[in-house]
């Protein structure tokens, strides 16, 4: 491996850097011992250790055969305020580099992780989950369909929906969209499959009046089904249907990535919902879906 080391080391910098001991020195000639002084300095710039080049920072465990011209190593020297009495040799232990460079700064913390329920999912994701207003409603299905891009962070363990309103739901669901139609083709509306939400391990619920304990959210009144451990494809969006018996459903009249639709009767279980009739609002009453990080 060079060295670095330039001819006029053999005259006078390796032989004031590396002088031959007592009493190995006793009786060399001059040219002995130079030639000695030379030697000596070579092997220990060959160490068997990783080295870094002084100048350009390379190994030589990159590059053994690493090496620069008189004109580089005399800036070097220059720049560096070498006596004309120092050595010509410009490698350096790595250990004895490294402990010489400044600390690495630590990575920037990510964001911490979720904790407990959380929403994946919700009306105005950057503001406050609320509702427009509210429309009395009995004897109808309604069915939210939510684009996949609407969910803000992936499913945690389980999942629970939370609804807005003031009314009597039963049959309530909730499924992955994108299911196949009469004719075998993807259709948003029809859901690969549903699974029922129950409220308290009841299939029919009241939603209470709003400023109550329970209502964190929005001002019309919540309810929060019992979680669902059961894994929902987002891929395709999500759809949340249900039967409302009578009351006042809530609406959002403009949501983007949400559509509602609607059919008279308690048909919140079928699959194909795709003959069912779009509301004039985005949403009814789906607030947000929330999900359990542990």
């Amino acid at each position: 491996m060079n060295a670095h080391v330039h001819p006029r080391d053999v005259a006078s910098d390796s032989i004031a850097f590396q002088n031959p001991l007592y009493p190995q020195d006793a009786g060399l000639t001059d040219d002995e011992f130079n030639a000695q002084a030379r030697a000596v300095s070579m092997v220990r710039a060959q160490s068997p250790g990783e080295l870094v080049c002084q100048i350009d920072q390379v190994t030589s465990t990159d590059d053994p055969t690493h090496a620069h011209d008189y004109a580089t190593c005399m800036a070097f020297r220059e720049a560096n305020v070498i006596g004309d009495d120092d050595p010509w040799i410009y490698w350096e232990l790595f250990d004895v580099w490294a402990q010489q460079q400044p600390a690495a700064l630590p990575p920037p913390p990510g964001p911490p992780a979720p904790v407990g329920w959380q929403p994946i999912a919700r009306v105005v994701p950057d503001g406050i989950s609320q509702m427009d207003d509210f429309a009395a409603a009995s004897a109808v299905s309604f069915a939210t369909l939510i684009q996949p891009e609407q969910f803000i962070m992936a499913e945690g363990s389980q999942i629970r929906v939370r609804l807005s309103g003031n009314f009597t739901c039963s049959d309530c669901y909730i499924g992955p969209a994108g299911g196949l139609d009469i004719n075998g083709n993807p259709n948003p509306w029809v859901a690969q499959a549903l699974y029922n939400l129950t409220f308290g391990g009841e299939n029919q619920a009241t939603i209470p009046p709003g400023m109550n304990a329970a209502n964190y959210f929005d001002p019309y009144g919540e309810l929060i089904s019992d979680p669902l451990a059961q894994a929902i494809d987002f891929s395709q969006g999500v759809i949340i249907s249900f039967y409302v018996v009578s009351g006042n459903i809530t609406r959002r009249l403009v949501e983007p990535g949400w559509t509602c639709s609607s059919q008279g009767g308690n048909v919140s279980g079928n699959l194909d919902m795709s003959g069912w009739g779009l509301t004039g609002s985005d949403d009814i009453s789906v607030l947000m879906i929330e999900s359990l990080y542990p």
